[in-house]
């Protein structure tokens, strides 16, 4: 099964978010901050990234750094969620693993689109249970 680790400080979009990834099938992990989705990531190795740009602890741009400097996280995609306006432009070259950036506000459908983009073919949903 297809895992996504969701990275955001506000309880209520981490949560509405996750829901929505879970109804399509897919496993999610959580994280509030980025040091914490830093370690999940390391833990539990997960398909794909989705982090809020600006967080508590560790910011989505020094995420992605931090990720690509370890072996073991280095080719785990990344996802940023970002206020309209922001741009990676802004803080230097694009990193190596971020594969996209969304500007909110984002709905569940926009990002399950925008995950199910970057993970086929990997997407793999949990089957259906009757």
């Amino acid at each position: 099964m297809t895992v996504v680790l969701l990275a955001h400080d506000e309880t209520c979009v981490r949560s509405v978010l996750a829901e929505g990834l879970r109804r399509a099938g897919l496993a999610v992990l959580t994280a509030a901050d980025g040091v914490a989705a830093l370690d999940t990531a390391r833990e539990a190795g997960p398909d794909l990234i989705v982090s809020h740009y600006r967080m508590p602890l560790l910011g989505g741009p020094e995420l992605c750094a931090r990720l690509l400097a370890c072996p073991a996280t280095r080719r785990i995609p990344v996802l940023l969620l970002a206020a309209p306006g922001i741009t990676i432009a802004a803080h230097g070259a694009r990193p190596a693993n971020l594969r996209g950036m969304l500007t909110g506000p984002v709905t569940p459908g926009a990002l399950l689109a925008a995950v199910r983009a970057i993970l086929t073919p990997a997407f793999r949903p949990q089957a259906a249970t009757v």
